[in-house]
């Protein structure tokens, strides 16, 4: 519970980084950020995934459905002989340094939505190997896209190389460059969550019509094989979002045309395109959730940021309210990570592997060893795998 109980514990020092002076801050802003790479890239048999990463690892990284970057990272630190929790430390950490950076590089309230950050996006921070490294280029890639485009696409194919995925984040590009695109998906957004929230018809269904009527081929039975998963209910969480695409849209139409310091308006765009790919993905494919579960964590960021960089660059007597707001809507989101199914199995008995390999706990090692084993068996045999 140690990872639960301080990302809930480390919000205070976001609310503490909205008051301090500058330099303080930023010593703060360093101290947060090691205690992150300590507490979260020594995390130790936390999820499912972790199994499937340790095992390929030992066996020289020859796992078929890993893509090409990953694996060949994965084998140079399997060659020198490192162990997996060190190769698994490095990509944790390197993953949130990055991220540490970017924040900084949007000049708002960093520790602050850092903080935040790190509670929403718990399960990325404990589970997806891959797609941290996939979303660390992906970072980068979007600080550079407003003065070079050609970058942001080099990174993407980069970032694509670890975790295919990545190469949804390309029709940022059209999004943040015209202002006409940006209406329309905010509109096509709009339609999608109207004619899916009252059953009129969902995408997976769609998608699912689209495919058997073109001759069969790898392409079409992966997808088909990926639309077949269990879909997500709509819940009060796809009506808040969809609430908050609205608000957000309204809020860019205002303070837009009032960003007058150097660099404000083409950041404001930057997390604003960002952000409304991200619930245009949503309200189009929430019920294809194999897709917006990994497509969400590229943009997550964003949706943490926006609100609060609207704060410091305009209203900044608002900070207080805004980081209660985002850390209430943080909170709840957080709370349904404990109604998953394998929550009580494979989360809750969060580990340091640090104080792990001090103890030396042989009966939580075999309990969490088995736990993830079956998880996995029990998922092949449903999806006939």
């Amino acid at each position: 519970m140690a990872y639960i109980i301080y990302s809930f514990f480390s919000l205070s020092f976001g609310l503490l980084g909205l008051y301090v002076e500058r330099y303080s801050r930023f010593l703060l802003f360093v101290i947060v950020v090691l205690t992150y790479c300590l507490v979260f890239g020594f995390s130790y048999k936390s999820g499912s995934d972790w199994f499937n990463y340790e095992r390929d690892f030992y066996n020289g990284c020859e796992a078929s459905n890993f893509e090409f970057g990953y694996s060949s990272v994965c084998k140079l630190f399997s060659s020198i002989g490192v162990a997996y929790w060190v190769f698994s430390f490095f990509v944790k950490s390197a993953y949130i340094l990055v991220v540490a950076w970017f924040v900084q590089k949007l000049r708002t309230y960093s520790i602050a939505v850092l903080s935040i950050y790190i509670l929403i996006s718990s399960v990325l921070l404990e589970n997806l190997l891959r797609q941290q490294i996939a979303a660390g280029f992906m970072l980068i890639a979007f600080y550079y896209l407003p003065r070079y485009s050609s970058v942001f696409l080099v990174l993407c194919g980069l970032a694509a190389c670890f975790h295919v995925s990545a190469l949804a984040c390309l029709p940022v590009i059209i999004i943040y460059r015209f202002s006409a695109v940006r209406s329309a998906v905010f509109s096509l957004s709009c339609i999608a969550f109207l004619l899916q929230s009252f059953g009129i018809f969902t995408t997976s269904e769609v998608m699912r019509f689209l495919l058997v009527s073109f001759p069969e081929n790898v392409v079409s039975q992966k997808l088909l094989f990926y639309i077949g998963f269990d879909t997500y209910p709509v819940t009060i969480g796809h009506f808040l979002r969809f609430f908050l695409l609205v608000l957000y849209w309204v809020l860019y139409r205002r303070y837009i045309k009032l960003a007058d310091a150097e660099g404000v308006k083409e950041l404001i765009c930057l997390v604003y395109s960002a952000l409304l790919l991200m619930l245009f993905y949503e309200m189009v494919f929430y019920d294809f959730s194999v897709f917006w579960m990994r497509v969400r964590e590229f943009f997550t960021l964003f949706l943490i940021a926006y609100p609060l960089c609207l704060s410091k660059w305009f209203v900044p007597s608002y900070r207080f309210l805004t980081y209660c707001g985002v850390t209430l809507y943080a909170a709840i989101v957080f709370s349904g990570f404990f109604n998953l199914p394998v929550y009580t199995d494979l989360y809750s008995g969060y580990r340091n592997y640090l104080i792990e390999s001090l103890g030396k706990d042989v009966r939580f090692n075999s309990v969490r060893d088995d736990a993830a084993e079956e998880y996995w068996a029990k998922w092949k045999r449903e999806k006939g795998r």
